[in-house]
């Protein structure tokens, strides 16, 4: 069974016969609901921008249409992010993978989709250059691991860095 808002209008019957003129009658009394509904549920800014609409099926195209480009922006916002991401020295490498991991899940969510090999190089490029070392023996041994084997090879590294800090601190 289809809804209203799936529903194209029905036409206003012409004749004697009262089945169609009783589901003409039944489809707008349900399509009149369903309009208060919707008016009801969105914010004033979004009603103003159905103006002139008068069915149910129009004003959920019209918000498809309008939170589609939401997705858009919010697209674009998480590709700029990612890109943008650089860690910074004294934040654990762990909590900085898993936070590029998650702005990738969430562009994943929006029906965009990345290599591993992709991912793994956005996360290597976002590194300070004291991970330069770990980099360029990543990249020499072709290293074909995903995010969380990775965000454990880099707290290795960190480990390392911090015991050679030490030991220089020392002497």
């Amino acid at each position: 069974m289809s809804t209203v808002v799936e529903e194209e209008a029905l036409k206003k019957p012409t004749g004697d016969d009262n089945d169609p003129q009783d589901a003409y009658e039944y489809f707008h009394s349900r399509d009149s609901k369903a309009i208060l509904y919707i008016l009801g549920s969105v914010d004033k800014s979004i009603t103003n921008s159905m103006k002139g609409i008068i069915f149910a099926k129009g004003m959920m195209d019209k918000l498809k249409e309008l939170f589609s480009q939401t997705d858009v922006h919010e697209h674009h916002k998480l590709v700029g992010l990612i890109h943008n991401t650089k860690m910074m020295i004294g934040t654990p490498v762990i909590n900085h993978v898993m936070k590029i991991r998650n702005l990738f899940k969430k562009l994943e969510s929006l029906d965009t989709s990345f290599t591993l090999k992709y991912k793994r190089n956005v996360i290597l490029n976002s590194l300070p250059s004291t991970y330069s070392s770990f980099i360029y023996n990543f990249n020499m041994n072709k290293i074909d691991v995903k995010l969380t084997e990775l965000g454990n090879m880099l707290q290795e590294a960190e480990k390392a860095q911090k015991k050679e800090k030490g030991k220089v601190n020392a002497i």
